[in-house]
């Protein structure tokens, strides 16, 4: 049975211990978290106004990586390819104005929390933030009478299609090692000189007898073994599983729906053999 420890987690950020578990599935929830998980981009932008010191192919570039998110998370969104109206309706079509102009003798920023959507009785959006930058995305600077106006269009899509729509700024794993030490009687100047060995204090003392501890932190140096006969073997089921979304969704239910997407992908499979 495979088991997952939260290690520690927030919004933005994730450390879980797999257990028992292939390394063809947790490899396959990093593939699916980076391409698979649905996004949400500005895609088509109708830009009437720019007099900035960015041209238009750079500043309409850059506010097409901004990821959006739901207040309250919506499944039903659509594209407009996938709608039943013609031309586009409140359903499959989100818009976000940007109008601002510098009046005054001072440099002004623009953030992508200047966007304004279009009213929508079904959606409600906003670009993300964060704690540190609650503002939003900087995304270009505006000199005395310098002006943007323009209008985009929100986009569902997918990290296979293209990188900003990735819900994640990075997901990774590694193997948890497992560490022993092979010398039993082991006096206190090897001791002392093992411990200190270990760049990132895998090792302490513990009332006159050594002690192995975190062994995930490991970073496979080696330096130990030059010191005391060390044994560190990998597991094959065992992984440390890091996850840093890129503020689309929160981490738990970033987790939750690659998890999701899995078991549609294998469920199909097998429907199809």
């Amino acid at each position: 049975m495979v088991s997952l420890e939260i290690k520690n987690i927030d919004e933005r950020e994730g450390n879980f211990i797999f257990k028992k578990i292939d390394r063809s599935i947790i490899n396959a929830l990093r593939r699916i978290l980076i391409s698979d998980v649905p996004s949400y981009c500005l895609d088509t932008i109708n830009l009437r106004k720019n007099n900035s010191y960015m041209n238009d192919d750079f500043l309409s570039h850059r506010i097409g990586l901004i990821p959006f998110c739901f207040l309250s998370e919506k499944e039903s969104f659509r594209n407009q390819e996938e709608c039943k109206c013609i031309d586009g309706c409140q359903k499959c079509m989100i818009k976000f104005h940007l109008n601002i102009k510098n009046e005054t003798d001072t440099i002004c920023p623009v953030y992508s929390n200047d966007f304004k959507q279009e009213e929508n009785p079904f959606y409600t959006m906003k670009p993300i933030s964060f704690p540190l930058f609650p503002k939003g995305i900087m995304i270009c600077k505006l000199d005395k009478d310098q002006s943007i106006d323009l209008t985009g269009t929100i986009r569902k899509g997918y990290g296979r299609e293209h990188a900003k729509w990735s819900c994640v700024s990075t997901t990774s794993y590694q193997e948890i090692l497992t560490i022993k030490n092979q010398e039993k009687d082991l006096n206190e100047t090897l001791r002392k000189n093992l411990i200190q060995s270990c760049p990132v204090n895998i090792f302490s003392e513990d009332n006159g007898s050594l002690k192995i501890n975190n062994e995930d932190r490991c970073i496979e140096c080696f330096q130990c073994k030059d010191h005391v006969d060390i044994s560190i073997e990998n597991s094959n089921d065992s992984f440390l599983f890091f996850l840093e979304s890129n503020g689309t969704y929160e981490v738990k239910n970033l987790l939750k729906k690659s998890i999701q997407i899995l078991r549609k992908k294998i469920n199909f499979y097998i429907d199809q053999s």
